[in-house]
């Protein structure tokens, strides 16, 4: 194949290094640029970068077999690794301590609230407690059968009147209770009960006082009704009148026990009995009468309390007989009287009681 001059388009051989018609140099130098000079270059780099990766891992391999720097890596790590930990357990226990607040102030905020009592309550508060307690139950007691009573004659009257029924021994009033009262005379009982706004007088029916009512009837009068209540009786007066006179003679006639009892209810069934007594337990002195129209009565009487409800009594006995004019006999008698529930016993036979102040019979040999 033939070669041309690039210069002027001659013919020329292989051989030639210059154009054998305008001189041109047909052969120059080989360059850096040539394919040999790269290729030797590639090869000097490969070389240059195996040799580089050579130092590399070389590098590497010394420091990671290199036991210093290995526990210094370690404890590197483990620091981390700690603080890591520590970290993520305070923020655990920061994320559990505000869910926990969350939680409380919900549940506070879900609460009804209550309303705190202002100063202006509490005083009312005490003022109604005060005006509760603001008598003892014996005066309410007092007010409450009073206002029973004047029901028939108004509260003036039947203040006076209850007054003078104190006075002159025909009534008497008995405390069973803190609360729970019996009032008694000749003509029966009635029971008062002393509740938390209100009296209730039970008899044949109920009446029902409320305290405040009581309380304006009574305003003017409460002096009076304050010394009413001196002639209440208790069963701790009784317990302590049977601590001191228990085993004891006593002169006259038990208080509690004074009062007429015979073997009947009532006068109707006097004339159905074979025979019948009746017996008169005054302060002062016991009359005793029997259908077989004989009396007996007792002088200088003294009683012992030998239980709760039981006395033995004994006294100088004189035996009348009706018609004779005369006393029969004279002897130191002895009487026994007992309080079973509401049944009552003299000398162990079951008596009933007629009353509490009025006597049928005559009290000495001289009144018949």
């Amino acid at each position: 194949m033939k070669k041309f001059c690039p210069n002027c388009g001659k013919p020329v051989k292989d051989t030639d290094n210059v154009c054998g018609n305008c001189g041109y140099e047909l052969k120059k130098k080989e360059t850096n640029n040539s394919p040999v000079n790269r290729s030797v270059a590639k090869g000097n780099i490969a070389h240059s970068n195996k040799k580089t990766l050579s130092n590399t891992r070389a590098s590497y391999m010394e420091k990671n077999h290199n036991p210093k720097h290995n526990k210094t890596i370690m404890w590197i790590c483990g620091g981390v690794l700690a603080a890591v930990i520590i970290g993520g357990g305070i923020f655990a226990g920061h994320q559990y301590v505000s869910n926990k607040n969350a939680e409380v102030k919900t549940t506070q905020s879900s609460k009804p609230t209550t309303k705190k009592a202002t100063p202006a309550t509490k005083k009312n508060q005490e003022s109604n407690h005060q005006n509760s307690s603001e008598y003892s139950n014996d005066e309410w007691m007092m007010m409450g059968y009073i206002a029973y009573k004047a029901k028939d004659s108004g509260t003036t009257q039947a203040i006076d009147d209850v007054k003078n029924y104190f006075s002159d021994g025909e009534l008497t009033a008995h405390k069973n209770s803190s609360t729970s009262y019996t009032l008694s005379n000749e003509y029966g009982s009635v029971d008062v009960d002393v509740k938390d706004d209100e009296v209730v007088v039970s008899n044949d029916g109920t009446s029902t006082f409320s305290k405040d009512t009581l309380k304006k009837s009574f305003s003017n009068d409460l002096s009076t009704i304050k010394s009413l209540v001196s002639h209440i009786s208790s069963s701790s007066d009784e317990e302590a009148t049977s601590n001191n006179e228990s085993g004891n003679w006593k002169s006259g006639v038990a208080r509690d026990i004074v009062g007429e009892y015979a073997s009947y209810k009532d006068e109707s069934e006097e004339s159905k009995l074979a025979t019948f007594y009746v017996y008169d337990l005054r302060s002062d002195g016991i009359s005793c009468f029997h259908s077989n129209m004989s009396q007996s009565f007792g002088k200088n009487v003294k009683y012992q309390k030998i239980g709760k409800d039981k006395y033995n009594l004994k006294f100088d006995e004189k035996v009348h007989r009706f018609g004779t004019g005369s006393s029969d006999s004279e002897n130191i008698a002895n009487l026994t009287f007992e309080k079973n529930g509401d049944k009552y016993f003299i000398n162990g036979n079951q008596v009933y009681k007629q009353s509490s102040t009025k006597f049928t019979l005559p009290s000495s040999p001289e009144d018949d």
